[in-house]
Formats: C-alpha cells, sequence, structure tokens
C-alpha cells in the first residue's frame, strides 16, 4: 500500500513499536498543538472522536473481525448469537411498514455493534434513535450515512426498486446497507481529521472521494466475510459496485492483489466501472446527497 514501510499481510502499515506515535508534521509546520495517534484498541471500552489514523481503524476492524470468527461467543450473548442465526423474516417494502423496518434494523444495528465495532458507535451516533427508514422510489440510494456536527446518523431506503434482480429479501438487502453505512459511520467518528491525516489516508486510494477506498474495503471484506460464516443467507454489502463507484470518481486503480483479497472479479469489477457513470445509482449518489452505498 505505501512505499518505504514495513506492512503486514493486509497491507496495513505497521509502526516499529507499539509505544511509537506519528506527530502531524502539517501541525508542526503550522503553529497548531501536535496531534498524536493512539490506537483505538488501546482506549477501549471508551474512545474519543477523530483521533485515530484510518489505517489504525482499518486493522482494528479487520483484527476484531478476525476474532469473532474465532470466539463469538466473547462479543455476543446467547440470546444475539441466536437472532444472528435465525432467518429473517422478510417485510413487504411498503410505505406503511416503516415501523417493522426499524425494528429491524435497530435490533441488528445493536448486534453488529457489539460484534464488528466494539460496541462504540451505538454511544457516538445520534440518540435516541441513530437509524431512519424511508421509502423513496426517486433517490436511487438504499443507504446513506449522514454526518452531523455532534452525533451521526443511517438512513436506509427500503424502496422495492432494489430487490428486484435480487435473490435476497428485502429485509436482508437492508441488513447488508446497514453493515456498510456502520463502517462509514466508524470512519468518519474516530479518523483523525488533521491536514497530515487526511493525506495520509488518501494516498493510494486510501480514503477515496466517496469513502469506498483501500481502508473501507479492507474493513468491509473482512467484516462481511465473518458474518457471512455465521448466518444461513448471502450478506450483500455492495463491495464491488462501491469499488466500481470509487474507481469512477477519484480514478483510483486497485491493485491485483487487492482485487484478489476482497474476492472480486476483475472482469466483472471492470465491467460494473464500465456500467457505473450511466447507472441510475451513480446519478442518483449527487442528487440525494453524500453517501454511500
Amino acid at each position: 500500500m505505501f512505499r518505504g514501510v514495513t506492512m503486514n499481510e493486509k497491507g496495513w502499515v505497521r509502526r516499529p513499536s507499539s509505544s511509537s506515535r506519528r506527530k502531524s508534521q502539517s501541525s508542526q509546520s503550522s503553529g497548531h498543538p501536535q496531534i498524536t495517534h493512539p490506537r483505538i484498541t488501546d482506549r477501549l471500552p471508551i474512545a474519543e472522536r477523530q483521533i485515530y489514523e484510518a489505517n489504525e481503524l482499518s486493522q482494528a476492524l479487520w483484527e476484531n473481525a478476525k476474532n469473532f470468527r474465532a470466539q463469538i461467543g466473547a462479543h455476543l450473548d446467547h440470546d444475539e448469537i441466536g437472532i444472528l442465526r435465525s432467518p429473517v423474516i422478510d417485510i413487504k417494502p411498503e410505505a406503511d411498514s416503516e415501523a417493522e423496518f426499524l425494528a429491524l434494523a435497530k435490533t441488528w444495528f445493536g448486534i453488529l455493534d457489539k460484534a464488528f465495532f466494539f460496541n462504540l458507535l451505538s454511544d457516538k451516533m445520534k440518540a435516541p434513535d441513530p437509524i431512519v427508514i424511508f421509502h423513496n422510489a426517486v433517490c436511487k440510494i438504499d443507504g446513506q450515512c449522514h454526518y452531523l456536527e455532534e452525533m451521526s446518523c443511517i438512513s436506509l431506503n427500503i424502496c422495492q426498486g432494489y430487490v428486484k434482480e435480487s435473490k435476497s429479501s428485502t429485509a436482508q438487502l437492508m441488513i447488508g446497507t446497514l453493515l456498510h453505512e456502520m463502517v462509514h459511520a466508524f470512519f468518519y467518528i474516530f479518523s483523525c481529521k488533521c491536514t497530515s491525516c487526511d493525506a495520509h489516508a488518501n494516498r493510494k486510494g486510501g480514503r477515496g472521494i466517496l469513502s469506498h477506498g483501500v481502508h473501507w474495503c479492507n474493513s468491509m471484506h473482512a467484516i462481511q466475510s465473518a458474518l457471512t460464516d455465521q448466518i444461513k443467507w448471502t450478506v450483500d454489502t455492495g463491495i464491488a459496485e462501491s469499488v466500481a463507484l470509487e474507481m469512477n470518481s477519484s480514478c483510483w486503480t486497485p491493485r491485483s492483489d487487492q482485487i484478489e483479497r476482497w474476492n472480486l472479479d476483475a472482469r466483472v469489477l471492470a465491467k460494473a466501472t464500465d456500467q457505473a457513470k450511466k447507472s441510475a445509482v451513480f446519478e442518483g449518489l449527487f442528487a440525494c446527497g453524500s453517501a454511500t452505498k
């Protein structure tokens, strides 16, 4: 991912020691206070906002997903595991079913937060409800993460149009979209926003214009894979479509080893990239605001 540094097998930058801290060069040159960047896993169960490197966050999510696969009981209690492994009852995607979808989304939000995000999002996102359900056939996006000054929230579109060519139910697709947006929320809430970190995160497609760069893809694939191991239906978080949109938006091209790591078919990805600008999703992305799936 980066030249001139030591990387682990997944492409994340490794520091010389766990006690070392990279300080913002831009802060020093501009006269602003120096910024240290601790590891988020050293601050659990409470973590401050916007002080961690995106690269470190990506690695923390990957390692946590790996631990979940090996020790699910250390992350969730018996009842939560039961919900996770039970069939998802489908709900008809109609305007008057928003309350049912919201109840389902809130249940899964709590479980996914404990399983993959160190149970940090529940405290950092908009209270009392971090999720908004809507039904809009005009907006061509099925999920968005809204970044507010103090709190963030996720909106999920349950419009029927998104299930016409999918074998998954509307409820299953919504859960996949929810997980997709929770990864975005995690990076937004906890990533340092200083000039140096922004430059560092964006190198080699790290963050990406649409926030679907290397860091998001590494994390999303690890979490999706870990969840898929525990359930009986296919989790679709839209990785291939998101990479295609990012490639068109930021002129980023993933390396072949990254495409292989994320289990993407290079031919399918090339076709998706070619069609992305012509798609309703790409057009709707800017009509509906910043976002994301």
